[in-house]
Order: C-alpha cells, then sequence, then structure tokens
C-alpha cells in the first residue's frame, strides 16, 4: 500500500520514520492499559522464595502477556513482506528483533512510569522536549530515530543496540522493583 502512494520512497523507510511514534503511542497506551506487578510480588512475597527470584518470575511472566502481542501482530508481517520486498532473511530478522526489543522495552518502562512519577515526569518531559525540538527548533529528532532503524536495515550488527537497551532496562526495572 505504502509503495503505491509513495512510489518514490522505500516502504520500510516510511516506516521506519513513523516508528518512533508508533513506540509512543504503544507506550501510552501500555500506561493506561497494563497493570504494574507489585501486587503479583507482595503476594509472593509472604512464601519463603528469595525476593530476586520472585521479581525475575514476574518480569519474565510480564513479557509473555497479551501486552506484547505487538510485535508478532504488527511488526513481524512486516518483517515477511521486507522478504518479499526483496530484503535479504538476515535484515529482515534483525529488523524485526531489533522492533520487538523496543516494544519489550516499553513493557519495563511502563512499570517505572505507573510505579514511580519521576519516570513518568521524566517521560512527559522528553516527550514535550522532542515535541519542540521538532516543531519550533527544525531538529529532526524523529527522522534521526528513523535513520537508525534504516542503518540498522542495511547493517544488521546494529540489533546489538536495541538487545542492550533491553537488557539494560531489565536490570533497571529489576533493580526498582
Amino acid at each position: 500500500i505504502l509503495s503505491d502512494q509513495f512510489p518514490e520512497r522505500d516502504p520500510i523507510s516510511i516506516i521506519n520514520s513513523v516508528l518512533v511514534l508508533i513506540f509512543i503511542f504503544e507506550l501510552i497506551i501500555r500506561y493506561f492499559l497494563q497493570q504494574p506487578p507489585i501486587t503479583e510480588v507482595k503476594s509472593f512475597l509472604l512464601l519463603s522464595i528469595p525476593k530476586k527470584r520472585i521479581i525475575q518470575n514476574v518480569l519474565f511472566r510480564s513479557l509473555i502477556s497479551i501486552n506484547n502481542a505487538i510485535p508478532v501482530l504488527l511488526y513481524l508481517p512486516i518483517s515477511i513482506s521486507m522478504l518479499q520486498d526483496d530484503y535479504a532473511l538476515g535484515q529482515a530478522i534483525a529488523w524485526w528483533v531489533a522492533v520487538t526489543a523496543f516494544s519489550l522495552c516499553l513493557n519495563f518502562l511502563s512499570f517505572l512510569a505507573n510505579k514511580n512519577n519521576k519516570v513518568l515526569v521524566g517521560f512527559v518531559v522528553f516527550l514535550t522536549l522532542l515535541y519542540l525540538g521538532e516543531s519550533y527548533m527544525d531538529v529532526e529528532l524523529l527522522r534521526s530515530a528513523g535513520y537508525f532503524f534504516d542503518a540498522l536495515v542495511i547493517q544488521p550488527l546494529w540489533v546489538v543496540v536495541p538487545l542492550g537497551v533491553f537488557v539494560l532496562l531489565y536490570q533497571i526495572t529489576f533493580s526498582f522493583l
């Protein structure tokens, strides 16, 4: 559909340019719909199970929740269409893994924002600065994120960055809960 509407641009490049907006929208939805796992942690603390193991279990279970079906339902068909558009299998897999990793990072960001108002305020300030930079200072922050995903398609080794962010946010969430 995108190649019919914009024949001069690569459809994946168009998707990459709006991917940050999709992530922001996904995070806002998660913030309001996804419940923090604090109640689960509190009920397990009464048992003689180490707190570290309980938190690891809760965080892992949160990754396989219905809220994390978005990477499969939305991004997997896009990566399959990449194969039909003559992209290599490694490029399509790297793009999907990167987008999925960032989407799963939103799972942890949602927990942090629901648990601590400082994280929520920081996120709102970040979005405000992003909007002001794009609108009034002619800084192409959103387009720069699209360039990252374009570079990821060209050089699949960049998939290490989203995976590193995912591991970092897991550790931050683990230590915060």
